[in-house]
């Protein structure tokens, strides 16, 4: 009797701890794994690491405008109406760099245009020219006018407007072959846009968040203060508002603001600068956000969090693509809301809402608490393996 009750309490110890086994394996792990586990949502990994390589494309439409009497009858035939394309590539590093894109339409004044340049007063014309004709931000208009011209000064070969629109005196004769005609107007072309749309330096600096061109010291820092200091009204307003400062080419005449303080010309090229810059800071910060999370799997990674960082990414693809078609303002618009979700994605406080620690030290931390249960476990599964293994011996 004895031996059979000692038989039976060993049977049902077995029992028990088989049966503790069992619900460790199935209920207790799970339980443990699905409370500690920490909620990630799901994020554009694809999309962000695509970003970490940028090649900006910056598109700027130009209109090459000719009054009557700058071409003779036969090159104007052969040259008018038509569109060409001149661009440039810059590589920054392995990762970023920019082209842009000049997008010239030459064409022949129509009839308000030719009434406005053919009077004697500059500024008249900038103002009718400006009421009639209404430029979209980032875009320049060249009117190009006689060599004998009243219009301009006679000292000067450009003058450059309050609003979008640039005169040049015409260096075109009539012996000029069709070639050389646009081989000439494009040469003084080319130096009015570096003087009213940006240049190689601006796109540089805007993008030394991601290419740091160390060209910001202390000698750049005293000449600034200086000039702040030196400047009055006007130029204290584009210190301010980091309006890059013109040097005009010789022979070119800038009209005065006014009330306006500043140009619309130079309200684009600051407009060039901030979009540029928001889209590498967003960039930037996107890339750095996405290394940080997969350093630290443990991270908690929000429903807010994650449609903050969907919402930059297609931000900057949107401010990408209106920057390539030329459209200055929604670009502006679309980097300015990239820069925005990035930073408030990046600097969320849920991200620092728990202590992160290394997994060897969440191992260090769980085992004294485990160990003590799994150790009879381990021994209990052990024993009745060696049960098992004896009773198929037997049989």
């Amino acid at each position: 009797m004895a031996a059979a009750g000692t038989a039976e309490e060993k049977l049902r110890g077995k029992y028990s701890a088989n049966c503790i086994t069992v619900m460790v394996i199935l209920a207790g792990l799970p339980l443990w794994w699905k409370t500690t586990e920490t909620y990630r949502a799901a994020l554009p990994y694809t999309q962000i690491s695509e970003l970490d390589f940028l090649l900006l494309d910056i598109s700027v439409p130009v209109e090459v405008v000719f009054a009557r009497g700058t071409l003779t009858a036969e090159q104007q035939k052969k040259l008018l109406p038509q569109t060409q394309f001149s661009q440039k590539v810059n590589q920054l590093d392995d990762k970023t760099g920019f082209k842009y894109r000049y997008e010239k339409t030459y064409r022949a004044a129509t009839g308000i245009e030719q009434d406005a340049l053919m009077g004697e007063n500059v500024e008249g014309a900038v103002d009718t020219l400006s009421r009639v004709y209404e430029s979209p931000a980032g875009s320049v208009v060249i009117y190009v006018v006689a060599a004998d011209s009243q219009l301009l000064p006679q000292e000067f070969t450009v003058y450059i407007g309050k609003h979008r629109a640039v005169f040049l005196r015409s260096p075109v004769t009539g012996s000029h072959s069709a070639e050389d005609v646009l081989q000439d107007i494009d040469d003084s072309v080319e130096e009015i846009l570096q003087t009213v749309s940006f240049t190689d330096d601006m796109v540089v600096a805007a993008l030394s968040s991601r290419v740091p061109s160390g060209t910001f010291g202390t000698d750049t820092f005293t000449d600034s203060m200086t000039a702040f200091k030196s400047s009055l009204g006007r130029q204290n307003a584009q210190l301010l508002l980091g309006i890059p400062r013109v040097q005009p080419p010789p022979e070119t005449l800038v009209q005065n603001p006014g009330n306006m303080i500043v140009t619309d010309w130079e309200t684009d090229r600051l407009l060039w600068v901030r979009t540029v810059e928001n889209i590498g800071t967003a960039t930037n910060t996107l890339t750095s956000l996405a290394q940080l999370l997969d350093e630290i799997g443990n991270i908690v990674i929000n429903d807010n969090i994650a449609s903050e960082v969907y919402s930059a990414v297609a931000s900057v693809q949107r401010s990408l693509d209106e920057l390539e078609a030329g459209r200055l303002l929604p670009a502006f618009q679309a980097g300015k809301e990239a820069i925005t979700s990035s930073e408030r994605a990046f600097f969320d406080p849920s991200l620092l809402h728990l202590l992160y620690f290394p997994d060897d030290q969440k191992f260090a931390i769980y085992i004294p608490l485990f160990l003590p249960m799994c150790v009879p476990i381990m021994l209990s599964l052990l024993k009745t393996a060696k049960n098992l293994r004896w009773r198929r011996k037997v049989d």
